[in-house]
């Protein structure tokens, strides 16, 4: 049996989820081949899977050691690696480490959704970084932003609807925190004066995902969509406020609303930090979560107690 044949066993063993007999045929490729690289990604795929970030950092580090010199075709590998690294350290709450690693999987990256991943991640787990400034924030928007120069903003429309047309933009309408945290602004607001929009980017569909489709006046996927086609989507439904629902945290949009669709646009509850950029109007937070408000973009609506409302 060569490498490939052997390759192919190990991954139908992973795709079953039977990681032990994986690993088992893996060490086989091993000895085989030492120099196969795929042997590596799937053994750190397994350690990611199985919730081991230190195998995994250790995997990811032999796989970045036989690329010394990249070549052009090999930098964007590169960037992945550096960007599993940097989760792999954000995992083990070592937050330097994982952030100097997004910032060189940005360096590395030419294609554009792995630089805005890993500048998502850097941003997200800055929060969390004991001595981040609001010009260390500042610098890793204006990094974010430069992904945005050819991204051109509808210009400016409000309406005269009867109804107040509210779109929530999300990728967790699904048995979710943030769901949780949303359930009676995405389904009780009073059906005499709003009307309610669902842009889902969500990819699991769940009894969830299947009541929030009952309780909108208007649900639409847009995972397979480009950013353009959802924004546009948003701008046909002439939708008055846009609240996005997830900042920087997995699966957001947020280049939809860097398109300008609707007339206000707001973030907050998915993230508790600011967008850092320019199309959002304000963000929701309130007296404890917003602290300095000079680290926010956005005009904060500061809500008295929490901005954080459980469902019983």
């Amino acid at each position: 049996m060569n490498t490939n044949e052997f390759y192919a066993k190990a991954l139908t063993e992973y795709n079953a989820k039977n990681y032990d007999a994986a690993l088992k045929i893996l060490d086989e490729i091993k000895k085989l081949d030492p120099a196969y690289k795929d042997t590596y990604y799937m053994e750190a795929f397994i350690w990611h899977e199985t919730g081991n970030p230190i195998k995994e950092f250790s995997v990811l580090e032999k796989i970045l050691s036989r690329l010394n010199n990249p070549s052009p075709e090999e930098k964007d590998m590169v960037a992945k690696i550096l960007l599993n690294m940097a989760s792999s350290c954000d995992n083990l709450n070592m937050i330097e480490q994982a952030l100097n690693f997004y910032h060189l999987s940005v360096q590395f990256a030419s294609n554009k959704e792995i630089g805005f991943r890993a500048l998502d991640n850097a941003i997200s787990t800055a929060n969390t970084a004991e001595n981040f400034s609001v010009d260390d924030f500042r610098a890793l928007y204006n990094e974010y932003k430069k992904y945005l120069t050819n991204i051109k903003p509808f210009p400016r429309k409000f309406y005269n609807h009867k109804k107040i047309r509210v779109g929530f933009l999300s990728g967790d309408f699904c048995g979710h925190p943030v769901v949780v945290q949303s359930w009676s602004l995405l389904t009780k607001l009073d059906k005499n004066f709003f009307k309610t929009y669902l842009y889902s980017n969500g990819k699991v569909n769940d009894n969830i995902t299947e009541k929030l489709r009952l309780t909108a006046d208007g649900w639409r996927d847009i995972y397979n969509l480009t950013d353009e086609q959802a924004a546009k989507l948003v701008r046909d439904d002439e939708i008055d406020i846009l609240f996005d629902l997830s900042g920087h945290t997995a699966y957001n949009r947020l280049r939809v609303a860097t398109y300008r669709p609707a007339s206000v646009q707001i973030s907050g509850i998915g993230d508790i930090n600011s967008t850092g950029l320019d199309c959002f109007d304000y963000f929701l937070s309130d007296e404890t979560c917003a602290g300095d408000e000079t680290f926010f973009t956005e005009k904060v609506i500061k809500l008295p107690h929490s901005h954080f409302c459980h469902e019983p």
